[in-house]
């Protein structure tokens, strides 16, 4: 190969980590939420699924924000990916109310009573005040 070519190909290396550097998140988890969430709401659902995997990326356990994510995919029918997303939430936080109820209704949603009314149990038994 000649050094031209090497050259030329290490810049376009450098070019794609110095993007990949500046698409880090940085910013206030909470304020990028609130904001995701207005987008959900506005129907703008692909763009607020990008801000909360990308605080996702720095926060893995903030729960509201994987809790939103499921939820978008779910109103948008990708019900497997949803259900992967409350899954991983119910499986470290057994005690909130809104994960469960939006588990349940992804499998509502996705035509599965049988699944739907086993997580009721679930939850019940992880809320126990409920």
């Amino acid at each position: 190969m000649s050094q031209r070519r090497i050259i030329f190909l290490l810049f376009i290396a450098w070019g794609y980590i110095s993007n990949a550097q500046d698409m880090a998140y940085s910013g206030d988890p909470d304020a990028s939420f609130l904001a995701a969430r207005d987008l959900a709401f506005a129907g703008e659902r692909e763009v607020a699924r990008d801000t909360l995997r990308r605080i996702l990326t720095v926060y893995p356990e903030y729960t509201d924000v994987r809790c939103l994510l499921a939820k978008t995919y779910s109103w948008d029918n990708d019900y497997e990916e949803a259900r992967l997303q409350f899954n991983r939430i119910t499986s470290d936080d057994k005690q909130n109310k809104d994960v469960w109820i939006g588990a349940i209704k992804n499998e509502q949603y996705a035509k599965n009573p049988n699944i739907a009314l086993g997580l009721c149990h679930k939850a019940l038994i992880h809320l126990e005040d409920d």
